[in-house]
């Protein structure tokens, strides 16, 4: 798991945050955003990917497309050889 990019982020609609990442191998990933309290905010991808470099992108919004309030939030890869690996995003609101 890279560092996300931008980072903080504004979401305002048209701007998207980068969340890279690398898989060894083939494997069932599910890429997810967590609020700081483990309270699941999106699910961004959640399937087969190939191995090598992946990127998801954020566009700072929930489940069900509001914008998430200010604050640090979590970027987890979770795959079925690899177990997670997390990275934090910070999210500022203008």
């Amino acid at each position: 798991v890279y560092q996300p990019y931008p980072n903080p982020f504004i979401p305002n609609g048209s701007s998207e945050v980068s969340l890279s990442y690398e898989l060894p191998t083939r494997d069932n990933a599910q890429v997810r955003i967590y609020s700081m309290n483990g309270i699941l905010v999106r699910t961004l991808q959640n399937g087969p990917l190939d191995g090598g470099p992946q990127t998801a992108l954020w566009d700072g919004r929930d489940e069900a497309g509001n914008i998430v309030a200010s604050g640090a939030y979590i970027f987890s890869v979770q795959t079925g050889q690899s177990g997670s690996i997390q990275n934090k995003v910070m999210v500022v609101r203008e």
